[in-house]
C-alpha cells in the first residue's frame, strides 16, 4: 500500500477549508495532497505517520503539514468486544499557500509566516504555550465566517510562526524516493493490534513481511526511529492510556486488555514510558476532566 494522492476539491465560496471532523475512528490510508493541512485532535488516540516519522498521538495533538507530505492518523482499534471504538474528533484546515493571492505572504510583515510554511514541508508538531493558544483559536475558527474567519486564521498562522514547534519528518526525507519504503508500516501496525495479547517474536513479524530479522529491524528502525519491541510496548501503553481515560475498568483489567500478562510488569513499563504509575495517570486525567467541567 503506497501513499495515495487524494486531491481535495476546492469550494468556490471559500478561500480555505475548515472541517469539523467527527467519526467513529481515524483510519485513512497513508496519503498526500497539494494542500497545507493544520490538524487539531479533539478526541482520539493512536499512531500518527508523517513522512518517515512515526509517533503516538492523543487529544490535543496539533500538527501543521506541508503539501505533498505523506501522512496518516490511525486510531487504536478495539482489542476485544468489550472495548468500543475510539471516538475520533478533529478540526482540520486545508489551504494553499496562495489562498489569499500569489504574493500575499511575500510581504515583509508576513516573513515569519512564509518561513513557517517553508519549515512545514517536514511537518511540524506544535507544543508549549503556542499549542494552548492555538487550540482556543481553532475552536473559534469553526464558529466564524467571512472576513472574520480569514482574520482568525491569519492570527493562528502568526501564532504558529514562533518557535514552539518540532519538525517531524527527517531533513533528508524525499517523497520521490521514500514513499515506496513506507508501504509496510500500516500493515505492521494492523498485525501488532491483531496479535497484541501475545508476544510477537521478531522472526515472526519479519517472516510475515518477507524480510530477514536483520532487514526488518533495519527497515523499522530507519522509519520509526525505534525498535520493533519498543513500538509494540508503546502501542500497548497507548491503549492502556485510553482505557484509563474512559474509566470503565480497574487497573488489573486494563493491564490485560492492553496486552500485559502481569500487572506488576504493566505498572513498571507504564511508569517507564509515561513517568507516572497507571493510578497516578488516572488521577491526573480525572483531575483535569473535573477542572474542565467546572470551567
Amino acid at each position: 500500500m503506497r501513499p495515495k494522492l487524494i486531491e481535495i476539491p476546492k469550494r468556490p465560496e471559500a478561500s480555505f477549508e475548515v472541517i469539523d471532523y467527527n467519526r467513529s475512528y481515524f483510519h485513512n490510508p497513508i496519503h498526500f495532497h497539494s494542500y497545507f493541512e493544520l490538524t487539531l485532535i479533539l478526541e482520539g488516540q493512536g499512531i500518527r505517520i508523517v513522512g518517515d516519522h512515526v509517533e503516538n498521538f492523543d487529544k490535543g495533538d496539533l500538527i501543521l503539514l506541508g503539501p505533498n507530505l505523506p501522512h496518516q492518523w490511525k486510531s487504536n482499534f478495539s482489542i476485544s468486544s468489550k472495548i468500543s471504538f475510539t471516538v475520533a474528533k478533529a478540526i482540520v484546515v486545508h489551504f494553499h499557500e496562495d489562498f489569499l493571492g500569489h504574493d500575499f505572504f511575500c510581504a515583509p510583515e508576513l516573513s515569519k509566516i512564509q518561513k513557517l510554511l517553508n519549515y512545514a514541508k517536514r511537518g511540524l508538531k506544535i507544543t508549549g504555550k503556542t499549542q494552548i493558544e492555538v487550540i482556543d483559536r481553532m475552536n473559534m475558527l469553526l464558529q466564524c465566517s467571512g472576513v472574520k474567519r480569514i482574520q482568525e486564521f491569519l492570527g493562528i498562522l502568526d501564532l504558529l510562526s514562533v518557535k514552539d514547534n518540532i519538525p517531524l519528518a527527517s531533513i533528508s526525507y524525499q517523497i520521490h524516493n521514500k514513499t515506496n519504503k513506507l508501504e509496510k508500516l500500516d500493515k505492521v501496525y494492523e498485525y501488532v493490534l491483531k496479535h497484541l495479547y501475545r508476544k510477537i517474536p521478531l522472526s515472526e513479524i519479519a517472516s510475515e513481511f518477507g524480510m530477514s530479522r536483520t532487514g526488518f529491524s533495519r527497515y523499522f528502525k530507519t522509519h520509526t526511529h525505534k525498535t520493533f519491541s519498543r513500538f509494540v510496548l508503546e502501542t500497548r501503553i497507548g491503549i492502556a492510556c485510553k482505557l484509563l481515560q474512559e474509566n470503565k475498568f480497574n487497573v488489573a483489567q486494563i493491564a490485560y486488555e492492553s496486552g500485559f500478562n502481569q500487572q506488576s510488569f504493566f505498572n513498571k513499563e507504564f511508569k517507564r514510558v509515561k513517568g507516572l504509575t497507571p493510578l497516578e495517570y488516572k488521577k491526573k486525567i480525572q483531575k483535569s476532566m473535573d477542572f474542565m467541567s467546572t470551567n
